[in-house]
């Protein structure tokens, strides 16, 4: 859910933004395997479908 008003944020100030000349960019991490942890917990989760 935040990610994605994180995205439509994002976007509705680089429409707004870009007459003046002004970039707008985001980052929005997410989950990540790695060796330490290969499976996220969220799969783990019953009734959590990502």
């Amino acid at each position: 859910m935040y990610k994605v008003a994180l995205d439509f944020l994002t976007a509705t100030w680089a429409v707004e933004l870009a007459p003046k000349g002004v970039r707008v960019v985001s980052v929005a991490p997410g989950i990540t395997a790695t060796p330490c942890c290969p499976t996220p917990r969220y799969r783990r989760w019953p009734g959590v479908s990502m």
